[in-house]
């Protein structure tokens, strides 16, 4: 029998089927879990933090519709997929300082079968809506069953693995799986990030209809006022009965939230610069920049942080290859266009400098690729050497660099001769292969 797999500590059963499930308090993609069960918080918050104030937000959501889980209707922030969890509590939740973990939310222990074939979830007993009923497997599988006939397009296609719902007991639920395109505690993770809604508000009504009734929820807040198209206030349910958990400890501190609608960015920008609201993601390097020169800022009222994005699945953005076409399958042409982007100048001229350039899959953190391969990594590319470039088994990785002020000279003539050996020659201004076509790419 081959060696199990481990993820998160959740301990698989045999394949068998005789042995007793085995539950943990987390799932996750790779080795342990940091927390241990029980755990008093994540190390990176405050659990002292004080609760109270409000906090306003902008959005340009013109929301008109409560109801979740359809593509009828506009969600407002706060209760649309994404951040369902303000009033809504998904299954898991995920830790933020190790990749691909989560922790139990409603749930209180998983149990994963060694083929990844099943998943059983036993709901934690407190676990409450705001009207006292408890969290039951019924809401679990309503949930799901909800999605499967209703659901949008791409949510709907996201839980195809999901084959099967069985109810095992009132706080105990299993998940049979079919294999789409590869089983893993991913799919557990993809549920578990979902929100929970409940049974007993929602059956017997028209589920593809859009309300502005506010919903019955489970999580941290509820919704205490709003009007569409201009505003939603969300208020902290002081008796939620989740906060004394560890995955919540020094979490969800203001009393009140409340989401003002800006249908333009400028404008959305001038209220923050005005002081109408606390907090706002500046995308835009140019405002970044030069848009927040006010007395505000040389008063310290107006506070500006740079984040860098880190992560651990991927870099932020990029630009690939599509190797299937003809002409780019030629790695001298890849590297040649390579060179003659002049990343350095761009980031200058338009961005102010601001970005840095990833030279790794995963930029930031520490699965990033750093120096030339080591010994182990070597082994591990050994089997693909005739296909993989003899410089990758001796050189660090790196990109072209210019000084960013326009003088790429050297790299345009060294990216041309590079084309030229490819077959591609320059000709009245046009690069153009043997038989007189015209390199063009299509995006």
């Amino acid at each position: 029998m081959p060696a199990l797999i481990a993820f998160a500590g959740a301990l698989l059963i045999a394949a068998s089927g005789h042995a007793e499930p085995r539950f943990s308090h987390g799932v996750s993609n790779f080795a342990a879990l940091k927390y241990h069960q029980g755990f008093a918080h994540f190390d990176y918050v405050n659990p002292d933090a004080p609760k109270g104030g409000t906090l306003v937000l902008a959005t340009a959501q013109k929301f008109n519709s409560f109801t979740p889980n359809i593509g009828k209707g506009i969600n407002p922030p706060g209760l649309h997929v994404i951040e369902l969890a303000m009033v809504y509590d998904p299954l898991f939740w995920p830790s933020d300082d190790e990749p691909g973990s989560f922790y139990g939310n409603l749930v209180e222990s998983v149990a994963l079968a060694e083929d990844f074939s099943w998943t059983i979830l036993r709901l934690r007993e407190e676990a409450r809506w705001h009207d006292g009923v408890p969290v039951t497997a019924r809401d679990v599988k309503f949930t799901f069953d909800w999605i499967a006939e209703h659901g949008m397009g791409g949510v709907k296609q996201a839980f195809g693995f999901i084959d099967a719902i069985e109810i095992l007991g009132e706080r105990e639920v299993r998940f049979r799986f079919r294999n789409v395109s590869g089983l893993g505690p991913n799919n557990v993770m993809v549920m578990g990030k979902w929100p929970i809604v409940p049974e007993h508000c929602w059956r017997g009504r028209d589920l593809t209809q859009t309300t502005l009734e506010p919903p019955l929820g489970s999580g941290p807040y509820r919704i205490a006022d709003f009007q569409p198209g201009r505003y939603i206030r969300y208020e902290r349910v002081r008796d939620y009965w989740g906060r004394h958990l560890g995955i919540h400890r020094g979490r969800h501190n203001f009393d009140a939230i409340r989401y003002e609608v800006y249908h333009d960015a400028t404008v959305e920008r001038e209220a923050l610069r005005k002081g109408l609201v606390d907090y706002r993601v500046e995308a835009e390097p140019r405002y970044w920049a030069t848009g927040y020169d006010i007395p505000a800022k040389d008063k310290g009222w107006l506070v500006m942080r740079r984040h860098n994005y880190m992560s651990y699945v991927g870099f932020r953005s990029g630009i690939a290859f599509n190797t299937r076409q003809e002409k780019l399958a030629d790695r001298r042409v890849r590297q040649a266009l390579s060179m003659a982007f002049d990343y350095e100048w761009g980031n200058r001229a338009l961005n102010h400098g601001l970005y840095d350039r990833p030279m790794s899959y995963f930029p930031g953190s520490y699965l990033a690729a750093t120096g030339p391969p080591s010994a182990a990594e070597r082994r591990l590319l050994a089997p693909f050497r005739e296909s993989l470039p003899a410089a990758l088994f001796t050189e660090a990785f790196d990109l072209p660099r210019s000084s960013g002020f326009g003088d790429n000279r050297r790299a345009l003539i060294e990216a041309l001769n590079l084309l030229a050996e490819a077959g591609w020659h320059m000709s009245a201004g046009e690069l153009r292969d043997q038989d007189g076509r015209q390199f063009r790419c299509v995006s």
